[in-house]
């Protein structure tokens, strides 16, 4: 099974055709999103994939702790642990009350 983002990285010469298979495997058997395991595997760093992606779809990568939203404007909204919303039946989980 091919991999658009695999498949790019690899033309650029950022990874190899078996770094791409063996990231592609884990992603089989484990789930997830195939850039994941590419940083997790260590076959390309965070840094250099937003830059990619950046320059791909010509969208901003903010990282959102160096903002600065005012706290009132975090209390109005809830945002539930990644953890939690992989094991909630729903896809939008119950804010808590």
């Amino acid at each position: 099974m091919s991999s658009r983002l695999g498949d790019a990285l690899q033309k650029r010469g950022d990874l190899t055709a078996e770094q791409v298979t063996h990231a592609t495997a884990q992603q089989r058997e484990h789930g997830g999103a195939l850039s994941t395991h590419l940083v997790r595997l260590g076959f390309v760093t965070e840094e250099k994939l937003l830059s990619y992606l950046e320059r791909e779809y010509r969208l901003p990568v903010v990282d959102p702790l160096s903002l600065d939203i005012a706290r009132e404007v975090l209390s109005t909204t809830w945002f539930p642990p990644a953890s939690s919303a992989r094991r909630s039946p729903s896809p939008w989980p119950t804010p808590p009350t």
